[in-house]
């Protein structure tokens, strides 16, 4: 069997259901959690891709340099070896870096089309609904928590009991009583807990939109 066919096979990052799943809902926990991680995604993505165009075209242009000063100058038996073997290297690395690009271009538009279904279906996010939001978010992951600590050590572990002793006075005794006087409503709302929705489509030129200036001086949090 050629090595050809196998790298066919073979994906250099992440599964659209490790995304999903694995990544944004996994960390997210709520809709506005899972919002909230999609942006972080799309961010890294924004930053590495950035990189990658301008590290394409250097290399463009480093790669011209070469030929013509293979094609034009004087260079002895050994300089000119040696200009060659870097053009080989040159031309190997191009697609590899061209893989790269793609890939992450393929990353980041998984991340923008959740954080865009995300946001349609969030709304308006003034300050006080951002923090309503991460409120619930917050006592979601807590009461998540819970329930692996209790069914995987039998108790609530220290970092636990820190975040739940953390949160604001009003609605803290509900959650306390909820995950230590409750243990089998904790357990019938970790088996039906429901953060689901569906990811829609939404075209987006990827290169001509980080290339605009507004996200020159992009920021994340």
């Amino acid at each position: 069997m050629k090595l050809t066919d196998l790298l066919k096979d073979y994906q250099m990052n992440h599964t659209n259901i490790q995304r999903d799943l694995f990544i944004t809902k996994r960390s997210g926990g709520t809709l506005y959690g899972q919002y909230m991680q999609a942006l972080r995604e799309v961010y890294s993505r924004v930053t590495s891709l950035k990189q990658l165009y301008y590290d394409k075209e250097l290399k463009l242009i480093e790669y011209e340099e070469l030929i013509h000063s293979i094609n034009t100058e004087d260079l002895n038996e050994f300089d000119l070896r040696r200009a060659n073997l870097k053009k080989t290297k040159m031309e190997y690395d191009m697609p590899q870096l061209d893989i790269s690009i793609a890939s992450t271009e393929e990353e980041f538009k998984r991340f923008y089309c959740q954080a865009a279904t995300l946001k349609e279906i969030l709304g308006p996010l003034d300050e006080k609904r951002k923090d309503e939001l991460d409120r619930e978010m917050w006592e979601f992951k807590i009461k998540e928590m819970a329930y692996l600590d209790f069914n995987t050590t039998g108790s609530l572990r220290h970092g636990t009991c820190e975040l739940l002793f953390s949160m604001p006075k009003k609605g803290r005794q509900e959650l306390v009583d909820f995950i230590f006087k409750n243990p089998k409503g904790l357990e019938t709302w970790f088996c039906q807990k429901d953060q689901e929705y569906t990811i829609k489509e939404f075209p987006i030129a990827i290169k001509e939109t980080l290339n605009k200036k507004e996200l020159m001086a992009a920021k994340g949090d």
